[in-house]
């Protein structure tokens, strides 16, 4: 890096130079560098103007571009404004890392707003790839990241992010200065580094597309439990006194048919073993997730009236009692169970539209409830 007095010897020059037309050192090094006029304008800077100001004014020693001393003085004299603009623009820099063997850079930002995000720049060379690989790997995870929609989840992944990039460049530094002739550890530090992120992520994303499927859930359980009610007190002040038995087990299969499907989701993804799509957008799992207690009152409705039909068959119970629960049940098992009711359906597929012969009774003796 330049000393003061170079600086000032430098400028003193630029001043006096006719071509440049400079009145301040400002505009005579905006002169010599005109990729940072627009930073220098409108007060905002991007990674990429940074990371050349950076670098600019204090040269890697493996860097593949070099820079005269002249603008090595207008790059020293800018550094603090673009770094200002870059702050201005992306939030202040929390952690940042920069490599002095070769030009690669990272830094972690945070906006007054709490969000977290990750800018990063490496110079690499044919050699590096099994590192540079990982590193793409954790450029794809921070774009990935920045649709977390908590500002928790995103600044803790940025911060494994920055980590395992961090490592990443230390170990191409390492390279370059100590040329070490085998970076197996290294490299295998680096990747569970990045898994770990990733793991992260994973758990994050997952956490908020089970909230958003739960909300829609929990909107179609009401919805449904809304519409039972409403059925419910017009069926029993006698308004649909004509649809009998049927209706009611319609009702109240449909009911418990909602309510299992709701449980069957909640229970899996307590176990881990619900998966969604993370990249989804919130509108499209909410709308899955109020869909789920549908189908499920679905076959909670139809399965118990397909037994009472005939067309299924399911060994109810003769009591009268014993049977209104047992049909409940079934509604139940078949909004819960996403095979169950299904392959039972499929099975039947073939003795649709022939009934038993030689009775007219209902399947197993069953009782009909009231």
């Amino acid at each position: 890096m330049l000393s003061d007095q170079d600086l000032r010897d430098v400028f003193a020059e630029m001043r006096k130079s006719a071509e440049l037309g400079a009145t301040s050192e400002q505009d005579a090094a905006v002169a010599v560098l005109p990729s940072l006029q627009s930073a220098t304008e409108t007060g905002f800077a991007t990674f990429d103007q940074l990371w050349e100001c950076y670098y600019g004014r204090e040269p890697a020693k493996n860097q593949h571009w070099e820079t005269s001393k002249v603008e090595r003085a207008a790059y020293t004299y800018l550094y603090p404004t673009i770094r200002r603009a870059f702050e201005k623009r992306n939030g202040r820099i929390i952690q940042d890392y920069w490599a002095t063997q070769l030009s690669a850079g990272a830094v972690r930002t945070e906006r007054d707003d709490k969000r977290s995000d990750f800018h990063a720049i490496v110079d690499w060379g044919q050699d590096d790839a099994p590192f540079v690989e990982q590193l793409i790997a954790l450029d794809e995870l921070e774009v990935a990241a920045r649709g977390l929609r908590h500002d928790s989840d995103e600044k803790t992944c940025m911060e494994l992010i920055f980590s395992a990039y961090s490592s990443g460049i230390d170990a191409l530094e390492s390279r370059r200065s100590n040329h070490p002739r085998d970076q197996k550890k290294e490299l295998e530090l680096v990747t569970k580094q990045v898994q770990a992120a990733k793991r992260y992520y994973d758990a994050a994303a997952d956490r908020v597309a089970y909230g958003d499927y739960t909300v829609g859930m929990a909107f179609g359980l009401a919805a449904i439990t809304a519409l039972a009610m409403g059925l419910g007190i017009v069926r029993w002040s006698g308004g649909l006194d004509r649809f009998g038995v049927s209706l009611d087990l319609l009702i109240a299969g449909a009911f418990a048919g909602a309510v299992g499907g709701t449980i069957s989701v909640l229970a899996r993804m307590t176990k881990g073993s619900f998966t969604l799509t993370p990249e989804a957008s919130r509108i499209s799992l909410r709308w899955m997730g109020a869909i789920r207690p549908f189908v499920g009152a679905t076959f909670g409705a139809v399965v118990p009236l397909l037994s009472l039909s005939g067309i299924v068959s399911l060994g109810a119970p003769t009591d009268e009692l014993k049977a209104r629960y047992f049909y409940l049940g079934v509604a139940f098992i078949a909004g819960f169970s996403e095979r169950w009711a299904p392959d039972l359906l499929s099975k039947q597929e073939q003795t649709l539209g022939q009934p038993d012969q030689g009775s007219d009774s209902k399947p197993g003796g069953a009782a009909t409830p009231k």
